[in-house]
């Protein structure tokens, strides 16, 4: 992303800037979400490891 953001430097238009600012910005919150999506998986897992195992000290 961070590659993409450096064309905008040689973009011809401001049109075009914008185009690129704006895929990189989805990439970006797509990522986020995916983020979002793996933390939330890791809360259960360490939830039902928890409900399983409650004396182990690794689900804490």
């Amino acid at each position: 992303m961070i590659q993409e953001m450096f064309t905008v430097i040689k973009s011809e238009t401001p049109e075009e800037a914008d185009g690129i600012l704006r895929k990189v910005m989805n990439k970006a919150n797509l990522a986020n979400e995916d983020w979002g999506t793996i933390q939330t998986i890791i809360s259960y897992g360490k939830l039902l490891g928890k409900l399983t195992f409650p004396e182990a000290v690794i689900f804490n």
